[in-house]
């Protein structure tokens, strides 16, 4: 068999040069997509709730009841997220809206990229190798990532993470283990009802390392152990202001399958989508290189990849997460053959140079570059629905019934925070039956007519793109009564021409009691 010569160490060095040169370039070129993604749509439809919510608690304390919604005053509200709320509103009232998607983006580099490769540069994994494949797993992230509670259990598996691994390798004894984990459930299920993944998480482990000891593999957990790491997780997790109630919570939602099945993260992704196509090449690279060196994974690690990228497939949610557990385990698959492998001194610093590199020309395009290319952060497409938000707040009283889009309502916390709405992009603060409703009278579906003289709708105020829009330009019973280029404002006529058309459909609008409306 013929045996390939060896290469000079000039040739090893123009060829590692290359590869670094390509590996930066990739890095700088994926840093500016997500970046540029970042920049427009981080800051999502949710985020005017989520900084008033947070301003509110801080200033008078937890609610119990919506504050926004004029439909549901009473409705009891179930804010499991309340402390990242609280935190995000200090974020913003420190960093506003440039300087908060700043730290975002700071927050997604330091745990997709420069985490994980400092974990697997102790394998011997290339370091150049990791922050290529972490910058690219931020594109598919980007489509779903934002200033949004998510956030906190994207920091909350990956603690846990490390927290098993280093119990599994033996350089973290149970009980500062089980501490550590008590104390992460304590802020997390104060910060999102993801800490049911956690739960996952933790089965996930125990029954990997129960497959890895058949296997015979060196690094494994007893089930005892994750015993008591699950016991630290409950027992931390219900130190919150709703006790067990978070996980009947969670429950609930999850029943609520008429209702999620138009929430449009809870849909599977586009494959269209650069992005979207991205992480598949991404994970079809992974599925090649496991195939090339199999048994090179802890098992409990390979289920956390391919569950979540199940998961992903159903919910483009979950794209977040499979991303998160992706950089931590499949640079893992180009590991040095010996598992005791200890990079040399020389490696190790080279390995911290490539890293301060990486890390300076991520500031640099975060803190100069995209500002400079890309102007002020967009306030999740507000900013052209606010004449229409501003004229119904200066022109009618507080309480009169107007109804709209989830978007509109949402954005109505920054530029009328004190005029409630009729429903906001918090789908799951309202009844089910009340949000279908609101989604088919939206779409101009089942009898919307109905529904406008049920809640005594009064005023409509839709942006352009509206499916509702056209009907109500045409519809004798309303009047158009302000607009600009992107929203419209619609009044209900109280007096309408019998012989107007469209009149004759519209007798379930009548207002038996106009004096309701003012």
């Amino acid at each position: 068999m013929l045996r390939r010569p060896a290469l000079s160490t000039q040739q090893l060095w123009i060829l590692r040069t290359g590869m670094l040169v390509c590996s930066g370039v990739l890095c700088a070129f994926s840093l500016y997509l997500f970046g540029q993604h970042m920049w427009h749509g981080a800051i999502t439809g949710d985020w005017p709730w989520i900084w008033r919510t947070g301003q509110w608690i801080t200033h008078h304390g937890l609610p119990s009841t919506d504050l926004y919604s004029w439909t549901f005053p009473g409705r009891n509200w179930v804010l499991y997220q309340w402390l990242f709320e609280v935190a995000m509103a200090a974020l913003y009232s420190i960093a506003g809206p440039d300087g908060s998607v700043m730290a975002l983006c700071v927050f997604a580099v330091v745990i997709y990229v420069l985490i994980p490769t400092a974990i697997h540069a102790r394998r011997g994994v290339p370091v150049a190798l990791s922050l290529t494949l972490g910058s690219l797993v931020l594109l598919p992230v980007s489509i779903n990532l934002g200033l949004r509670p998510m956030l906190a259990s994207c920091l909350a598996l990956l603690l846990q993470f490390v927290l098993v691994h280093r119990l599994r390798r033996g350089t973290l004894s149970l009980k500062p283990a089980c501490a550590a984990i008590a104390a992460v459930y304590l802020v997390w299920a104060n910060m999102h009802l993801g800490v049911a993944m956690g739960l996952v998480s933790l089965s996930l482990f125990a029954t990997g390392d129960t497959l890895d000891r058949w296997r015979d593999q060196e690094f494994v957990a007893d089930w005892r152990s994750y015993a008591w790491l699950t016991g630290a997780a409950l027992a931390g997790s219900l130190v919150n202001p709703y006790g067990w109630h978070i996980y009947s919570y969670i429950a609930e939602l999850s029943l609520e399958s008429a209702m999620n099945a138009h929430i449009h993260e809870l849909m599977p992704p586009d494959a269209s989508n650069r992005y979207v196509a991205t992480g598949i090449a991404l994970l079809a690279l992974a599925l090649v290189q496991s195939w090339r060196r199999p048994g090179r994974l802890a098992a409990g690690d390979g289920l956390h990849v391919l569950l979540f990228a199940i998961a992903t497939a159903h919910s483009v949610r979950f794209v977040v997460w499979v991303g998160l557990f992706y950089a931590l385990v499949i640079p893992g698959l180009w590991a040095n053959d010996r598992p005791d492998h200890e990079p040399t001194p020389a490696a190790r610093a080279a390995s911290v140079r490539i890293l301060a590199l990486y890390s300076v020309l991520a500031l640099a395009m975060i803190g100069a570059l995209l500002p400079w290319r890309l102007g002020a952060v967009r306030m999740a497409n507000c900013a052209p629905l606010a004449g229409g938000i501003r004229y119904l707040d200066q022109h009618y009283r507080p309480d009169t019934h107007w109804f709209s889009s989830e978007i509109v309502g949402s954005c109505t916390r920054l530029y009328a925070p004190q005029r409630r709405v009729f429903i906001d992009t918090r789908f799951d603060m309202y009844p089910e039956n009340f949000v279908l409703r609101w989604y088919h009278a939206y779409q101009h579906r089942d009898d919307w007519q109905r529904l406008f003289d049920h809640w005594r709708i009064r005023l409509v105020l839709l942006a352009n793109g509206a499916p509702l829009l056209p009907l109500l330009e045409h519809n004798a019973r309303f009047r158009q009564v302000w607009h600009d280029r992107h929203t419209h404002l619609f009044e209900l006529r109280l007096k309408v021409d019998s012989n107007a058309p469209g009149s004759e459909n519209n007798a379930s609008l009548l207002i038996r009691d106009p004096e309701a409306l003012h």
